[in-house]
């Protein structure tokens, strides 16, 4: 047994540290001040600007949104083409094929007008231009009454934006009464 007592306490001795550890007296749990409380009520709840990180990037700034300018570029005439011969009083359907080549859309209240030649031949001389999205291709409808008398007739047709500014390039309905 006086091995064993031997033994065991040969065994604390070798496990004690080798140099005394300083005694460090615990502290006083903090206090809250009532100042320390007003301080964190009136903190920000965001850092300030220039706490941001050095990575983050300004956004840039909105790109102004160009203004209207509407636009008609003639493409084709899909029947009826300039000197075609019809028969007297007859009734004519002609199609134009256009694009809206402007960056704005057509919308209700764009025209399209008679601006030179012989009488609307029958059409109203101003009609409602079919809505079309900029970059779209369209075709344009107006229905014609040939005239009795034989003879070249031809009227010119131009595009009005909703302000009643004219754009684009002018469309022509050319026939020959026969």
């Amino acid at each position: 047994m006086k091995t064993a007592r031997i033994l065991f306490l040969l065994t604390l001795a070798a496990c004690a540290p080798l140099s005394p550890t300083p005694f460090v007296a615990p502290s006083a749990p903090a206090r809250v001040t009532a100042a320390a409380t007003e301080i964190r009520l009136a903190a920000p709840t965001q850092p300030p600007a220039s706490a941001a990180p050095a990575s983050a990037t300004p956004s840039p700034a909105p790109s102004p949104t160009p203004p209207c300018a509407p636009n008609l570029d003639y493409l084709a005439d899909l029947n009826y083409p300039d000197g075609s011969v019809v028969a007297p009083g007859s009734f004519i359907e002609k199609q134009w094929q256009v694009r809206n080549s402007g960056n704005c859309a057509w919308g209700a209240d764009y025209r399209l007008r008679l601006v030179d030649g012989f009488s609307p031949l029958g059409a109203p001389p101003e009609q409602a231009l079919y809505p079309a999205r900029p970059g779209s291709e369209i075709i344009l409808r107006l229905l014609f009454t040939a005239p009795t008398e034989p003879g070249l007739y031809r009227s010119a047709w131009q595009a009005y934006d909703e302000r009643g500014q004219a754009f684009g390039q002018p469309i022509f309905i050319e026939i020959i009464v026969q």
